[in-house]
């Protein structure tokens, strides 16, 4: 498809600099991580901030991780997400051991599903680290004889923010 783009510069009163993009079809789609968008209404008054709503959550996760450190299960999921990102070609062995340490919690994955909401992130990342042809998952001798491929940034990511979204639910769950 075709797409005629349309970009105009701006510069407030206040020095800030923006871009407007005008496309002329009715949808388009765009492979890759999601942009920080601001939006403001026509008065300049911020209506939603991407950033600042990740930072946010950020900021209040931390916080929520540091009261429940203590906790033996908070502090080995938060282990395995950080060991994910320094050990990058054992990355979905350790986002599962996420996994792992929430059905040990709570006496299986069923109770975990059940207590936290989470059985889709489950999914997500179980098909990920058992089910697929990675080299960062945890069952790759049955892959060999096929042969095993890189998990891309976007696969890495997604198998990421599941298991964060387990650990949220979590530290949720403790308050």
């Amino acid at each position: 498809m075709t797409v005629d783009f349309k970009n105009y510069a701006t510069t407030a009163a206040d020095g800030a600099k923006g871009q407007f993009i005008f496309a002329n079809t009715v949808s388009f789609n765009i492979t890759g991580y999601a942009p920080d968008l601001k939006i403001t209404d026509k008065d300049g008054n911020v209506i939603r901030d991407t950033k600042r709503e990740r930072i946010d959550a950020t900021a209040a996760l931390a916080k929520q991780a540091i009261k429940h450190m203590s906790d033996p299960t908070t502090a080995a999921m938060l282990m395995s997400f950080n060991t994910s990102v320094s050990d990058p070609s054992n990355a979905l062995v350790h986002l599962y051991e996420i996994s792992d340490a929430l059905k040990a919690r709570f006496g299986g994955e069923h109770q975990a599903n059940a207590a936290l909401g989470i059985a889709a992130q489950m999914r997500t990342l179980g098909k990920m680290a058992n089910n697929e042809d990675l080299r960062e998952g945890r069952h790759r001798g049955k892959f060999y004889a096929a042969g095993l491929r890189d998990a891309t940034d976007i696969e890495l990511q997604l198998a990421r923010d599941s298991a964060a979204d387990m650990i949220k639910a979590y530290l949720n769950s403790l308050g």
